[in-house]
């Protein structure tokens, strides 16, 4: 239940925005109605008496408990590729990203190896140098949705349905912008320039 709580705690913390915003965003209240469902799945297996929940619960459970032991732990600035990219393999990864961000920005892109529009996405917009320069004060992070990390984090796919999904979080950890799905380059700096980027 510990690992669990922490994982709650980045997310109330990445996701911080005010009560307003909340009310307004069905899917941030799907979130948040996620969480703390999955926080609670040891109760629930004792009086769920659906199967279909018992089954995810006892899957997300067996993830929590096989990844979260020390050894298995990686640090993030290992993770970093040649076009500044983080990639998090752990939800203590995500952690370490929360420290590094400081008064910087933050992009996360949630993506799969076997989804083929995320490699187009990839490749013909995230990977520009065009886009590298213009983010290049932001932190940018990848989060396989098969990794441990994803199994995680997949509440925040859930409801809107799949990868790519591009989160853009400010200094102040409040979400400026969510992008789901891929989108063209022209689309993207679009965005970028409604966010001021």
């Amino acid at each position: 239940m510990k690992q669990i709580h922490q994982i709650i705690l980045f997310l109330s913390i990445i996701f911080s925005i005010n009560a307003k915003e909340k009310k307004k965003d069905p899917f941030l209240q799907s979130i948040i109605s996620d969480i703390v469902y999955m926080s609670n799945f040891t109760l629930k297996l004792k009086k769920e008496s659906d199967e279909k929940y018992k089954h995810e619960l006892f899957r997300k459970s067996d993830t929590f408990q096989s990844y979260y032991p020390k050894d298995k732990i990686s640090s993030l600035s290992h993770k970093l590729d040649k076009d500044g990219w983080y990639t998090l393999s752990t939800p203590k990864d995500a952690i370490l990203a929360l420290k590094a961000l400081k008064k910087k920005s933050l992009l996360v892109v949630f993506d799969s190896i076997y989804c083929g529009y995320c490699k187009v996405y990839k490749d013909q917009v995230l990977s520009t140098k065009e886009v590298n320069i213009r983010l290049k004060d932001m932190i940018k992070v990848h989060v396989d949705v098969q990794s441990p990390a994803g199994e995680v984090f997949s509440t925040l796919l859930n409801s809107k349905g799949g990868t790519p999904r591009s989160v853009f979080v400010d200094s102040t950890k409040d979400i400026m912008e969510t992008i789901g799905g891929y989108v063209p380059l022209a689309i993207f700096n679009k965005y970028l320039n409604e966010m001021g980027y």
